[in-house]
């Protein structure tokens, strides 16, 4: 049986909003969108699956172990700052379940404050993985604004297309999309011989527009819950996750 193991990375503090990894979002906490995806996952899939935390906050280690089984990473400092990289800390937490003499065929990294996925996103980016000949996949949403057409730079006291060119209607331009920072997953050969995301042979996977939208200032998180009120009473994926969660707030009670 092929093994999974799924990295949540969250960090003490924030800069751009207080503590954002321990917010709860329509009263439940943020961190457990992703566990409960995952919960969801292991119902529907035959893969082996393995959940890590790396954390250096005790209120965000205390709020998962209180609702499931999670392996403890600890954040080291020189990866706990705000120019550290988030590939890193997935690369560490990779490291220190190896260590524990665990393996693993693919591992998927989700994003905490990124809580706006379903249980199918999940299947999609675990599916392309495992079955193309990638090092890695990337959640993205298509980009409402393309540099060839109407992304512009300043240049001097000018300001120019970011990719000068001479269509004439946004229809024509190649597709391009955003990195939403929802899903990541790789193979644990990509993790142990490269030092980004970039360098190997990349693959996508498409998430719907509102997608985009990730917690990282307080203007984000009143748009996110304004948003996923609305979600959860049209969008039966996203209330799934979050019906799931109140069962696994439930069990941990």
């Amino acid at each position: 049986m092929k093994s999974l193991l799924f990295t949540i990375c969250g960090r003490a503090g924030s800069k751009g909003l207080k503590s954002k990894n321990c917010l709860d979002l329509s009263a439940l906490p943020l961190v457990l969108y992703s566990i409960s995806v995952i919960d969801l996952f292991k119902k529907y899939s035959e893969y082996q699956v393995a959940i890590a935390l790396n954390t250096d906050s005790e209120e965000l280690r205390s709020i998962v172990e209180n609702h499931y089984d999670v392996s403890m990473v600890p954040r080291k400092a020189d990866i706990a700052d705000d120019s550290s990289s988030k590939y890193e800390v997935i690369k560490d937490c990779y490291a220190y379940l190896v260590s524990q003499n665990q393996s693993f065929d693919f591992v998927i990294d989700l994003d905490i404050t990124s809580p706006l996925r379903k249980l199918d996103d999940l299947i999609n980016i675990v599916g392309t993985i495992a079955d193309n000949d990638y090092d890695c996949v990337c959640s993205v949403v298509e980009s409402r604004r393309n540099p060839y057409f109407n992304m512009v730079e300043k240049v001097g006291n000018s300001i120019r297309l970011v990719k000068p060119a001479s269509y004439t209607a946004r229809q024509q331009t190649p597709r391009v999309y955003d990195l939403n920072a929802s899903m990541y997953a790789f193979t644990p050969k990509y993790l142990q011989k490269h030092g980004s995301i970039f360098e190997g042979n990349l693959g996508i996977v498409e998430m719907q527009d509102y997608c985009v939208l990730d917690i990282d200032s307080p203007e984000d998180y009143e748009w996110m819950q304004v948003i996923h009120k609305v979600l959860i009473e049209k969008d039966n994926g996203i209330k799934n996750v979050y019906s799931n969660i109140s069962n696994l707030v439930k069990k941990g009670s």
